[in-house]
């Protein structure tokens, strides 16, 4: 089992035609074992954290189900549950507060599949869906019983995937001797190419090699001085604050 870490919409494709949706970027999969499920990873995009990440705590694959909650919630209803975590409030709101019902945002839609969201947003992660599979599992019965095609199924056979043809291996850009006088010197060991025999028979030596230019050491640029380390965060509005004084990229 594995956790993705970055699940929310730019990492969502459907292909076409046959509109499968595929999770895509895995760049920063880790595997579901303790060494990685130890407090203080704090990776993934701000607005679909679940809150034990923005908190440093231990993580496991409930993260996921927490992103794939709110990338389901904004589906729906074309908004986050809470405003994106770009100041101190709304981080404060995305951590304590409970977000709007789906249902008064959609009226009309399922109880089953808002039932599904709404417990895939609980900021603990115990009540959550223990698994990926039990919330989507919620979300096919719900079609099945509202009589809606299942994704990904289409008629006919899947489009048969053309392989590329065969890339020739890339010619050298070093030079060369010519090929006529290498078959040339083979087949006549005996033999030495003109320069070397003409130098040869006016009793001049042969002409030196073309010097050499010496090997030049690469430059080192200076390394900039560490910043010192930060304090410890030891309030959740000091892990707040930290948190948004880092830099939000997937990479951290």
């Amino acid at each position: 089992q594995f956790i993705h870490r970055d699940l929310c919409p730019r990492n969502i494709v459907v292909t076409e035609p046959d509109l499968v949706v595929k999770l895509i970027d895995f760049g920063l999969v880790v595997p579901n074992t303790p060494n990685f499920q130890a407090p203080g990873n704090r990776t993934g995009t701000a607005a679909y954290m679940a809150p034990e990440l923005v908190r440093r705590q231990r993580t496991d694959p409930r993260i996921d189900i927490y992103s794939y909650a709110v990338t389901c919630y904004e589906m729906f209803t074309r908004r986050h549950p809470w405003p994106e975590a770009t100041s101190l409030e709304a981080v404060v709101q995305h951590l304590n507060n409970p977000p709007l019902e789906i249902d008064t945002l959609v009226p009309g839609i399922d109880p089953q599949i808002a039932q599904a969201i709404m417990k895939g947003l609980e900021r603990d992660p115990a009540q959550r869906w223990s698994r990926v599979p039990l919330m989507v599992d919620e979300f096919r019965q719900a079609a099945e019983r509202l009589g809606l095609p299942r994704p990904g199924s289409h008629d006919g056979e899947s489009p048969a995937v053309e392989a590329s043809p065969a890339k020739s291996p890339p010619r050298s850009s070093s030079p060369t001797t010519p090929l006529s006088r290498t078959v040339a010197a083979e087949s006549n060991p005996g033999t030495v190419p003109a320069p070397v025999a003409a130098a040869k028979r006016e009793g001049t030596p042969p002409p030196p090699d073309p010097p050499q230019k010496p090997a030049t050491k690469p430059r080192v640029k200076g390394m900039p001085p560490k910043a010192p380390p930060r304090p410890k965060a030891t309030t959740d509005e000091d892990m707040i604050l930290d948190f948004l004084n880092q830099p939000q990229d997937p990479q951290e």
